[in-house]
């Protein structure tokens, strides 16, 4: 832990954003399990979909909250949130934006055991492409909040909905999620 190689782990992505450099935002780390990047100007931004889960489901409020009264804390009582389902066609957009407010108590070096941020392309349940980012890759500052994002390109693929989900892999981080978002937009 502490350089910016990552053998066996990099995308294509991940390798140019940190190519030739000795630091790089702690966000690009998301970029090992999403080969999508956009660097441009944003054009025709509208938000599809946003979670601030001030109601949750029975269990899942965590607190003290990272806005507002509640804050998504999933355990293994708890190891998965809702899956939202938002109706989306090819040629709406040409990327999506999934974004969410993230804290962790403690660092979380076993990828396996991290919490997962996953998006979908779906034609009906089958899923066309699908995007999960491990959301500690990111938090290097225990018990700082910090706003996270990525970037999907939607397939080429017909589908005609996207759905949103967080699951929970045994990290014991205690990490909390707020302001989940996901937005549309045009390059």
């Amino acid at each position: 832990h502490g350089g910016l190689v990552a053998a066996g782990e990099m995308t294509r992505t991940y390798l140019w954003r940190i190519l030739f450099r000795d630091q790089v935002p702690p966000e690009t780390a998301l970029l090992l399990d999403n080969n999508a990047e956009f660097t441009g100007t944003v054009r025709n931004s509208r938000t599809l979909w946003q979670q601030d889960f001030e109601q949750p489901a029975p269990g899942l409020c965590g607190t003290p909250a990272l806005q507002g009264g509640c804050s998504l804390a999933l355990d293994a009582a708890h190891p998965h949130s809702t899956e939202w389902v938002i109706p989306a066609r090819p040629g709406q957009f040409k990327w999506v934006r999934a974004s969410a407010k993230a804290r962790a108590d403690q660092m979380e070096w076993d990828m396996n055991r991290m919490t997962q941020y996953v998006i979908r392309f779906r034609r009906g349940n089958e899923i066309v492409k699908a995007r999960t980012v491990r959301l500690q890759r990111a938090l290097v500052d225990a018990g700082w909040p910090r706003e996270l994002h990525f970037d999907v390109r939607p397939p080429k693929a017909d589908f005609d909905n996207v759905s949103v989900t967080f699951l929970y892999y045994g990290t014991t981080a205690n990490l909390l999620l707020d302001n989940a978002r996901l937005e549309a937009f045009d390059d």
